[in-house]
């Protein structure tokens, strides 16, 4: 395990701490008194804090700004109106109220995240540390707090000793992610000492277990491992049956069909269980990826995470957790998802069903989907399209500034053509459009195809604000960067939009496989997109390109195996 100095050296632009903020400053240039900023406001709904505003810097010179802050918050930097290559590299250094200084290294769009302990002023500097005039756009946002429960992206797991509260105190809506301070390099040791402090493996045991007398809880999910990481999540299932009578149903991948895997376990000790592979295509078959954990109908687990060791503690991962009444319509659907491949799915041991034998379960699918929430294969029955591809690329060509995607890999040639699309048809109109990508480094991501640097070569070929960063984990102990999501015009106070779920982006996810994809976008979820942006920021800061993955990790990112010209 490393020690406390590493975990902070790591994550040198984040404090610690889960409160909510307003926030007042003024300007100051090195030779210019500067202007005052407003309010920033407390992270509601209401409050967008200091957004789109321009400033100026000259080669060499800094501009600084402070303010007083009592809760999170993020600072980014942009570029917009100047093509990538030619943006002038800035820093960003923020002095905190016990004096300790937080810094974003050299970059052309530098972004800090705070997560702040009390209240206290701040003084924020950006400098121009290139050669040219940079003409640039700040935003500093507030970062919505969840109540008792740990902000998503502190730097580290909390202590052992916490214990998530009652979940009929949690907020409507929640965000886990695995927060490791060893980033893409942990080691097995790291993940043996984290375990116990896992807020996903926590905060899933004490829903479970918070079933009501005789209640229902659904699972449906890729495996259970049998690593000893996974034990909590099963032994709390297994609690509920014998101490709840809970009536426990869960569907998962065929691949678990065999009498050795912990779904069959369960099986034999009171859970009704089915396992499913997804629809036949070309010569091979999708799989059952569709990640949902549902309590009582009134609580939902949903987002990328396997339950095995990396999946629930060393992976960059997530999962959002959505409590009725006010997710009443989301959850009905999620629970309609597992029902649906409940039914499509054969008892352990049984051969699967062909697609024919079970086309009338599948088609019920289409009628789980909701107006943001997505099903794939929904549509493939009833229409021969995806649904889910439908809408993601829709959200694509409504993008009005940026695109910023982490979807563990890129293998779909129409989203590729989609993003390059969007981005040719900003620069036709002369608006400024950036696409951001963060993928997945893996043997298994890069091979299978990857379209990462498609997206790249047609940035370069056609004049395009894209950039891309691979994200390499530790191979020995199978670490991934392993979200599936997308955020849509993240800088957008009011129209900022994520799509997140199981799906990768790629034609067997999107089209043949059982998945899931869910829009947040809208005041009721601020807080959501917030915490994936602030993530997201953080991943990219974290990734490599090309050619440093190349001389760092001896990684060869694989070229553009489509026709750029075709995009």
């Amino acid at each position: 395990m490393r020690p406390a100095s590493m975990f902070a050296s790591v994550f040198a632009v984040l404090l610690a701490s889960s409160t909510v903020l307003p926030l007042v400053g003024c300007a100051l240039d090195d030779e210019d008194p500067g202007e005052e900023l407003g309010d920033l406001g407390d992270g509601k709904s209401d409050s967008f804090g200091i957004v789109d505003k321009p400033i100026s810097i000259a080669a060499g010179k800094s501009k600084r700004f402070s303010f007083s802050a009592d809760a999170s918050f993020r600072v980014a930097v942009t570029q917009p109106t100047t093509a990538a290559a030619d943006r002038p590299a800035l820093t960003l250094s923020l002095k905190d109220p016990s004096g300790d200084r937080q810094t974003a290294d050299a970059d052309g769009e530098p972004t800090l995240v705070i997560d702040q302990s009390e209240p206290g002023s701040y003084s924020l500097t950006v400098k121009n540390v290139g050669t040219k005039v940079a003409t640039a756009i700040l935003n500093v946002r507030p970062l919505g707090g969840f109540g008792a429960l740990p902000n998503p992206n502190a730097p580290i797991f909390p202590d052992v000793t916490w214990q998530p509260p009652a979940p009929d105190t949690w907020p409507a809506s929640y965000v886990i992610f695995n927060n490791t301070g060893c980033g893409h390099d942990c080691t097995q040791a790291d993940q043996n000492e984290l375990g116990p402090r896992s807020v996903m493996i926590k905060m899933l045991s004490t829903a479970i277990k918070d079933v009501k007398q005789g209640g229902t809880i659904r699972i449906s999910n890729f495996n259970i491992s049998g690593s000893n990481a996974a034990k909590p999540v099963v032994d709390a299932v297994l609690w509920a049956i014998q101490n709840k009578g809970a009536h426990v149903k869960i569907v998962m991948d065929e691949a678990q069909n065999n009498a050795m895997s912990r779904t069959t376990l369960l099986a034999s000790q009171g859970a009704e269980v089915r396992f499913l592979n997804g629809m036949t295509y070309s010569t091979s078959v999708g799989i059952m990826h569709s990640k949902i954990v549902a309590v009582d109908d009134q609580l939902v687990f949903t987002g990328s995470n396997n339950f095995s060791g990396t999946g629930l503690i060393t992976n960059e991962e997530n999962s959002v957790v959505l409590r009725g009444p006010t997710n009443a319509e989301r959850i009905r659907s999620f629970v309609c998802d597992v029902d649906v491949m409940f039914e499509a799915g054969v008892a352990p041991g049984q051969p699967q069903q062909s697609d024919d034998a079970r086309k009338a379960a599948v088609a019920k699918l289409d009628a789980c989907n909701g107006t943001d929430t997505w099903f794939p294969p929904s549509g493939v029955i009833s229409t021969g399209d995806s649904i889910t591809y439908t809408n993601v690329t829709k959200g694509i060509a409504g993008a009005k500034r940026s695109i910023s995607l982490a979807p563990d890999m890129l293998a779909h040639p129409g989203i590729v053509s989609s993003l390059v699309s969007r981005a040719k048809k900003a620069k036709a109109m002369n608006q400024p459009f950036t696409i951001k990508l963060v993928l997945d480094a893996s043997q298994e991501a890069l091979g299978n195809p990857a379209f990462g640097e498609c997206v790249a070569e047609a940035g370069a070929q056609f004049g395009l604000d894209v950039q891309v960063r691979y994200w390499p984990g530790t191979a020995e102990i199978f670490q991934l960067m392993h979200h599936k999501f997308m955020i849509i015009d993240q800088e957008d106070p009011t129209g900022a939009t994520l799509y997140n779920g199981s799906a990768n982006y790629s034609a067997k996810a999107m089209k043949w496989s059982f998945e899931n994809v869910t829009r947040y976008t809208g005041a009721p979820y601020r807080q959501v997109v917030d915490a994936f942006t602030a993530r997201f920021g953080k991943m990219f800061a974290d990734g490599k390109t090309k050619d440093k993955l190349a001389a760092e990790d001896h990684i060869s990112a694989p070229a553009c195996p489509l026709n750029v010209n075709s995009l």
